[in-house]
């Protein structure tokens, strides 16, 4: 409905509407009006699914109401025809019932008497109040809307349809409750500017990832499962999945290897670097354990699940995201290794079917085999290589614009996602650290794979050696030479993509990391609260006293009863009395404030017992209720719900609520300061609070 104008507009002409000579409206707003608009529930957006009602018990308060209706009286079963003109509801009678009311002659000849004439009018016609949606065209025929004075009183008969609308209503609005806490759990929503959240806002998540439905996310990155017994239903073999995760493993493990035993001190300090022009003196460290590095290599395990279920073809929702033209073709060589690992596997297991019948003697050498102490090797296989060279790739990427235009920045934003709700400034910054840590420990392998120098002393050569190059080609042996060693190669690629400056994914991670620890550590509330003597309060640049602070409190705190017993639990005088009104049971509410749950409360603890159920209390309550309950219902309409009086309700809940916020916050922090001085006082006096309880103290 348009307010202005009074008369109905269809969703895909509002902007036009808006635009038009009425409203003169710029198209800009007019357009996001539009589309905020479009984005209600239940519109009606073609004229064959409008449906005319031939009556409403109320006027619809956006449209004009005519009170000069004209209802055809002919046939009260099919027609109900209604306009405002006489010479229209004659020109009806005339085409659809074939009558006039001149068509009668009294005593067969002549005009008929303008008393017959009147009186067959009368007869044929029935005075209303009418209304219509649009002036023309389709949805342009008046409806009828009851007169006031018209409504009869609920006789026993009414009483029980209004019961059982009312139940109606109740299943269907805890039922679509039900629905929409699910999806509330599920599906990611955008953290809005009022919300006091500067992670989620520095990381942007919440923004990338609206929509998503958050089990969908979780269930991309997990680990692959290759037993189809505990698979889900309908779910397939991941085996390319597992193929490469295993190979991120292996990456991770032979890299660390590598440092410690493969590189120097010089090589260990330069990939430590975080700037650019930056002189460490701690070394890069393996990790204290090296079985440590296979619970450290998950994050960059679950990267690499994130693409590939998201590069297959899926049913679901995903991220949206863009290779570079490198990390493509990184990307498919990886999964072109993969298939070929998958297919020599396939191949090994036919081959040990075959030979499942060979002598003890090779039984007993594969167990001594077992038995030996696993070595990690020196080198990659090609499947290991094209893992590492996608995992560079990603990391090697200028970041022109907006972060997000990385892949490796999507991917770690999935990685962001909790169960129910966002991995904190407590929880991500370790994510983090592995992986900054691990692609340190890459960019060392992937030197080593270029420059193919091997560590290995000799004593038949000098110190100083010259570096045997084995490629014959003159032109390669120089390109070799301009290119360095390790070292050089190191330096490099620190400088490109793996320091601050860089404007790369490592940046990204090394900044958002510094941001997390530093609110995970440094997160204190600040305080403006002090005194002047034992009854002047200083507020920053307020001052005033407690009489005139406990005046204000006790008038707000009166508001707030007197709203919710009269606006939001209709328990005025007239309706409850006080006894009826639920007693909340202060005394035995428990909280447990070390739960950090979006959306749990105090209500939510086992401990805490309520007299009544505050799910369904309101609904029993204003369904005992006629006078209530006719508020809230319209039985001429579709959902059988008055949503104008739906939303009045809504507003003084909001009006309550800003109120309630005020004296929470103001006695929350005030009258906790105001114990503690008063506290600290009475140790000063130990005789009078020895043995007697904190409430029987003056002044306590």
């Amino acid at each position: 409905m348009c307010k202005e104008c009074g008369y109905a507009v269809w969703p895909d002409q509002i902007e036009g509407h808006l635009t038009g000579k009425h409203h003169k409206m710029q198209r800009k707003n007019a357009r996001s009006v539009a589309e905020e608009v479009r984005s209600w529930g239940s519109l009606v957006p073609f004229a064959s699914e409008l449906n005319i009602p031939e009556k409403v018990d109320r006027a619809i308060a956006q449209l004009p109401l005519y009170k000069d209706g004209l209802m055809c009286k002919l046939d009260t079963r099919r027609c109900k025809y209604i306009c405002r003109d006489k010479k229209t509801l004659e020109g009806h009678w005339r085409q659809v019932h074939q009558w006039s009311v001149t068509a009668g002659r009294e005593g067969g000849s002549g005009r008929p008497k303008k008393e017959m004439v009147e009186r067959r009018y009368n007869e044929a016609t029935k005075q209303v109040y009418c209304q219509r949606f649009f002036a023309s065209r389709g949805g342009s025929q008046y409806f009828e809307v009851e007169r006031v004075e018209e409504r009869q009183s609920e006789d026993g008969t009414a009483r029980g349809a209004g019961e059982a609308l009312w139940n109606q209503v109740h299943n269907n609005a805890m039922k679509r409750w039900g629905e929409i806490e699910k999806k509330n759990a599920e599906t990611i929503q955008q953290v809005q500017k009022i919300e006091a959240n500067p992670w989620l806002e520095r990381t942007g998540w919440s923004k990338y990832l609206k929509g998503l439905n958050r089990p969908d996310l979780l269930k991309c990155i997990r680990e692959p499962i290759e037993d189809p017994d505990a698979q889900e239903e309908g779910e397939e073999k991941e085996v390319i999945e597992a193929a490469i995760w295993k190979a991120m493993g292996d990456v991770a493990e032979i890299s660390q290897a590598s440092i410690v035993d493969r590189v120097g001190v010089f090589v260990r300090m330069e990939v430590i670097r975080t700037e650019q022009h930056q002189t460490r003196y701690q070394p890069l460290q393996p990790y204290q354990n090296e079985d440590d590095i296979k619970d450290h290599v998950r994050p960059w395990r679950q990267v690499l699940m994130f693409f590939a279920r998201t590069q297959r073809d899926h049913d679901w929702a995903s991220p949206e995201y863009q290779f570079t033209r490198s990390q493509q073709r990184a990307w498919d060589e990886l999964i072109e290794q993969a298939r070929e690992v998958v297919d020599d596997s396939d191949d090994d297991d036919e081959v040990d079917d075959d030979d499942a019948d060979d002598d003890d003697t090779d039984d007993t050498e594969n167990e001594e085999e077992v038995g030996q102490d696993h070595e990690t090797p020196t080198q990659l296989n090609n499947i290991q290589k094209a893992c590492l060279n996608f995992c560079i790739e990603l990391l090697n990427q200028t970041i022109t614009r907006h972060e997000y235009h990385s892949a490796l920045v999507c991917a770690l934003a999935v990685l962001g996602v909790n169960d129910d709700g966002w991995k904190g400034p407590d929880r991500y910054p370790p994510i983090l650290s592995s992986m900054i840590k691990i692609s340190r420990f890459m960019v060392v392998q992937k030197a080593l794979d270029i420059s193919k120098v091997e560590d290995e002393f000799n004593d038949d050569r000098p110190y100083d050696f010259e570096i045997e190059d084995t490629i014959t080609s003159p032109a390669a042996a120089s390109a070799r030479k301009k290119q360095g060693g390790c070292l050089q190669l190191v330096a490099k690629m620190m400088d490109k993509f793996m320091v601050r400056g860089s404007h790369s994914p490592m940046q990204w991670m090394l900044d958002l990391r510094t941001y997390g620890l530093k609110i995970h550590y440094n997160t204190t509330a600040t305080g403006h609260i002090g005194w002047q003597g034992y009854d002047e309060i200083l507020y920053k640049n307020i001052q005033f006293n407690m009489s005139q602070f406990r005046g204000m409190v006790h008038s707000l705190v009166e508001q707030c009863q007197q709203l919710m017993k009269d606006e939001l639990l209709f328990c005025s005088s007239s309706i409850c009395t006080e006894d009826q009104i639920p007693k909340v049971p202060w005394k035995l509410l428990r909280d447990n404030p070390t739960d950090q749950r979006p959306g749990w409360n105090f209500l939510q603890d086992q401990r805490t017992r309520m007299p009544v159920d505050g799910q369904t209390w309101l609904f029993d309550h204003i369904g005992q209720h006629d006078s209530i309950r006719k508020r809230f219902l319209r039985p001429g309409s579709q959902s059988g719900v008055n949503k104008e009086s739906l939303r009045a309700y809504i507003e003084q809940v909001m009006r309550f609520k800003e109120k309630l916020l005020i004296l929470v916050h103001i006695t929350g922090e005030c009258m906790f300061k105001n114990f503690c001085q008063r506290y600290a006082r009475q140790r000063t006096r130990p005789q009078i609070c020895e043995g007697r309880n904190l409430h029987d103290i003056p002044g306590s």
